[in-house]
C-alpha cells in the first residue's frame, strides 16, 4: 500500500477583528477629540495639572487611532475599546473639573436640593439671589424670567449628598455628569463586544 499525502493539522489561529469593528473602534475614539479643545485651554490658565490630564488623553486618543488600525485579534480590539471608554471618561470627569458651574437649571436643582436639606419647600419659591453673576437666566412667555424650581424632584434628591461640593451649581452638574459616566458604562457592558465602542461615542463622543 502507498500512503497517501500528509495533512497537517493545526489549531486555527485566533480570530481577527471584522472592518466595521476597527471603524467604528476609530470613529468613536475621534470622537472623543471634539469639544476637548475649549476645556484644555480653560484648563491650561487656571488648572495646569488638569491640561497635563487631558493632553495624556490626546496621547491615547492617538495610540488607540493607531492600534485600532493595526491589532490582528479580537481580543485585543476589545482592549482597545476599553481605552477609548476610559479615556473618555476620563475627558468627561475633566470636563466638569473645568465646567462644573453649570446653568441656571443647575442653580435652581442645587438651592432646591439645599431646601430639602433643610426640610423647607421646594415648589413655587423664587429665588432671584442666585442669578446676577453672568448665568443666562431662562425667559418666560410673559417677559420675565424663570426664578422658581419647576422640574421632577429626582435631581434634587440626589444632590443633596453632594451639596458639599460647595456653593453654585456645582452639585447638580455632579449629578448630571455621575448618571452620564455611569450611563455610559452601564452601556458598554450590555451591548455585544464589537457594538460597544458605540455606547463611548454616542454618550462622551462629539462634545
Amino acid at each position: 500500500m502507498v500512503p497517501g499525502p500528509r495533512t497537517q493539522s493545526g489549531a486555527a489561529g485566533p480570530p481577527s477583528p471584522a472592518q466595521w469593528h476597527r471603524v467604528l473602534t476609530l470613529l468613536a475614539d475621534i470622537s472623543l477629540l471634539i469639544g476637548t479643545r475649549a476645556v484644555w485651554a480653560t484648563a491650561a490658565s487656571h488648572r495646569p495639572a488638569v491640561a497635563a490630564v487631558i493632553s495624556a488623553c490626546y496621547a491615547s486618543i492617538l495610540a488607540c487611532g493607531v492600534l485600532a488600525l493595526v491589532v490582528r485579534r479580537e481580543r485585543s480590539l476589545a482592549r482597545v475599546d476599553l481605552c477609548v471608554l476610559v479615556t473618555g471618561v476620563t475627558l468627561a470627569l475633566c470636563a466638569w473639573t473645568v465646567l462644573h458651574h453649570g446653568s441656571d437649571e443647575a442653580l435652581l436643582t442645587t438651592q432646591a436640593a439645599r431646601q430639602v436639606a433643610a426640610g423647607h419647600p421646594v415648589y413655587g419659591q423664587p429665588w432671584p439671589w442666585l442669578f446676577g453673576h453672568g448665568v443666562a437666566l431662562t425667559p418666560t412667555v410673559t417677559g420675565g424670567y424663570d426664578l422658581t424650581y419647576g422640574y421632577p424632584p429626582l435631581a434634587p434628591l440626589l444632590a443633596v449628598p453632594l451639596l458639599w461640593l460647595g456653593h453654585g451649581g456645582a452639585p447638580a452638574t455632579a449629578v448630571s455628569t455621575g448618571a452620564l459616566v455611569a450611563g455610559t458604562v452601564v452601556l458598554w457592558r450590555m451591548l455585544p463586544t464589537p457594538w460597544r465602542s458605540a455606547a463611548t461615542m454616542v454618550c462622551l463622543g462629539f462634545g
